[in-house]
């Protein structure tokens, strides 16, 4: 049913959260084997990381006890103009126990951590692991999917 919505021109938005806080049963309990799945058979390249996004400069932390709380400021405003409308210099958005976005193919980020993010995989399911100073820190993407009747463009943000 999500899947045929996307198809037929409708925007879905997926939020997944860090590994550490989904369900200790594995699939298909966790956030990623729910939302992935979904992804897929939308069309989407895009995939939830089975990780947590932390961050240890206490300058994009909120504090040295709290690294899975992550400011970022990195907007991509130059591709997304529409959607960053009005936001102020300095504006920062707050994730707090959230996972990375693997871009797949034609992915595009919205927001990225800053270059001392990085994530963890917390669990014992498949590792995924991104490290601080990588290019792209995504923590929400956009992508269009195939459409199916006559609407184009679709989009998914996650």
């Amino acid at each position: 049913m999500v899947a045929n919505y996307a198809k037929n021109g409708g925007t879905v938005i997926l939020c997944g959260l860090a590994d550490y806080q989904d369900n200790n049963n594995g699939a298909p309990y966790c956030s990623t084997e729910q939302i992935n799945p979904i992804l897929e058979a939308m069309g989407s390249t895009l995939r939830l990381n089975d990780d947590g996004v932390l961050d240890d400069d206490t300058n994009y932390n909120g504090g040295a006890n709290q690294t899975y709380r992550v400011y970022m400021e990195d907007f991509n405003v130059g591709a997304f103009p529409e959607l960053f409308k009005g936001i102020q210099e300095g504006q920062r958005y707050s994730a707090y126990s959230g996972c990375s976005v693997d871009l797949g193919k034609n992915g595009v980020a919205l927001v990225r951590g800053s270059a001392n993010c990085y994530s963890i995989n917390s669990k014992t399911r498949p590792k995924t692991l991104r490290e601080s100073g990588t290019a792209e820190n995504p923590r929400a993407a956009r992508q269009a999917v195939p459409q199916s009747g006559h609407r184009r463009g679709s989009k998914k943000a996650m």
